[in-house]
């Protein structure tokens, strides 16, 4: 984009107005985060954007910033910078709400300054058994239990019904 001034120019008693223009690096034009999503891990959260355009064509990269705080972000310094339109951001505490803004800067470091801020929590996932911390994927129709889960629960009641018997033959 190119932006003008006005310079007041005097030679020798004439005042001219000249306008001036020059050409200033221009930020790309983006719309931020448009996702945070819990990745079941319990550690960390996958962060999504659309692509932004930088209007002078030079290339762009995007920006992660994290807070635990809204409004608490410090852009001197982001969690992670990508040229890809997604990210997993890591090492998180579980069940910490995190609060994200990104911002895409292109190749001469003219940043945008948006602040659409999503936030998201890490969780465990829904399915998640009470020993060793084995954690079962989803598969199958939403709001249907996995198979595998389900296959693991008739297999753990059959090994306690038989435990239970053994034991009880045992002390008879």
């Amino acid at each position: 984009m190119i932006s003008r001034s006005i310079v007041w120019l005097s030679f020798i008693g004439v005042t001219l107005l000249a306008c001036v223009a020059s050409a200033q690096n221009q930020p790309p034009q983006f719309g931020g985060v448009t996702s945070v999503e819990n990745t079941g891990t319990g550690f960390s959260l996958l962060v999504r954007w659309n692509a932004a355009t930088d209007l002078e064509g030079d290339g762009v990269s995007y920006r992660v910033y994290v807070s635990t705080e809204p409004g608490q972000f410090k852009f001197g310094g982001p969690h992670l910078i990508t040229d890809q339109l997604q990210a997993t951001i890591e090492g998180l505490t579980t069940g910490t709400t995190y609060y994200v803004v990104v911002r895409a800067v292109d190749s001469q470091g003219a940043e945008e300054t948006n602040f659409e801020i999503l936030s998201g929590k890490p969780d465990a996932g829904p399915y998640r058994t009470g020993f060793s911390g084995c954690q079962l994927s989803r598969s199958g129709a939403p709001g249907e239990p996995p198979l595998a889960a389900l296959l693991l629960v008739a297999f753990l009641v059959a090994v306690s019904r038989r435990t239970l018997r053994t034991s009880a033959t045992r002390h008879r």
